[in-house]
């Protein structure tokens, strides 16, 4: 495991999903806090724990329908164009490759 993380653009990788994954714990485990100071009812807590699961658990389960019918290549890049297509012609053109 280690070897792997030596090599700068996996390691990169690999921290920004860690840092990813820890502010979506964070926010799984504040914003019920949050409801219940403010609030004070353990119903509405209660509330926005089903509702943060259950979308996850629908809209995950729809998406995942879908993208496995359709042509992965026409699915990364429809994805990839509103999401990172900026960002990725700038590190390919900084890395000596042509943009595109």
């Amino acid at each position: 495991m280690l070897t792997v993380l030596r090599r700068r653009d996996f390691a990169l990788l690999w921290f920004a999903g860690v840092v990813s994954l820890t502010g979506d714990w964070m926010l799984g485990v504040a914003l019920p806090v949050a409801v219940y100071a403010l609030t004070g009812s353990a119903l509405a807590t209660g509330g926005v724990l089903v509702a943060n699961r259950l979308s996850a658990l629908a809209l995950g389960s729809v998406a995942g329908l879908f993208v496995d019918r359709w042509d992965r290549r026409w699915a990364r890049g429809s994805w990839g164009r509103p999401f990172g297509s900026t960002s990725t012609r700038r590190y390919g053109a900084a890395r000596g490759r042509p943009a595109g």
